[in-house]
C-alpha cells in the first residue's frame, strides 16, 4: 500500500495575523464562545483557500482503475494528540466556513476527542490533513 503524501515547510512572517487574532478573540467568545483562538483556524482556512487554487493537491488516486478523483469539498483532517492517542477529526467543507465558524468547529471535535466522543462522521474522508508537532 503507497499512499501518496506531500510536506511543505517555510518561514513565515506572523505579526499581521497575530494582530488579527487577538483583534478578533473578544468577538470570537462573545458571538461564538470560543474559549481560546488559537492559529491553527487561520492555517485550515489558509489551507483550503489553497486547496481552492491548487485542485490537484485535493484529490485521490486509485492506482487500481488509474483515475483521480478531484474533490469539491475541503474536508480538512486535524491531528490531534489525545490521552487514547492521535485522533483526526475533520472540519467538512471548510471552503463554506469563515475562520470563526472553522475555530468553532474545531473546538467542538477537540472537546469530542479528549472525552473520547468523536462520532464515525467526525472522523470520516479528509481530503486533505493538517499537523503540527505542537508547543516547544
Amino acid at each position: 500500500l503507497q499512499i501518496p503524501h506531500m510536506v511543505y515547510t517555510d518561514e513565515i512572517h506572523m505579526d499581521q495575523l497575530t494582530h488579527t487574532r487577538n483583534t478578533l478573540r473578544p468577538l470570537a467568545n462573545a458571538q461564538y464562545s470560543i474559549r481560546k483562538l488559537t492559529y491553527m483556524p487561520f492555517f485550515v482556512k489558509a489551507a483550503s483557500l489553497a486547496l481552492k487554487e491548487f485542485p490537484m493537491v485535493n484529490s485521490t488516486i486509485d492506482v487500481e482503475d488509474m483515475t483521480m478523483t478531484f474533490h469539491d469539498s475541503h474536508d480538512i483532517g486535524v491531528a490531534v494528540d489525545t490521552e487514547r492517542g492521535l485522533a483526526v477529526p475533520v472540519v467538512k467543507a471548510c471552503q463554506d466556513k469563515s475562520v470563526l465558524e472553522i475555530a468553532q468547529e474545531l473546538q467542538r471535535l477537540l472537546e469530542a476527542a479528549m472525552e473520547g466522543n468523536l462520532s464515525e462522521e467526525d472522523i470520516a474522508n479528509p481530503t486533505f490533513t493538517l499537523s503540527n508537532i505542537g508547543a516547544i
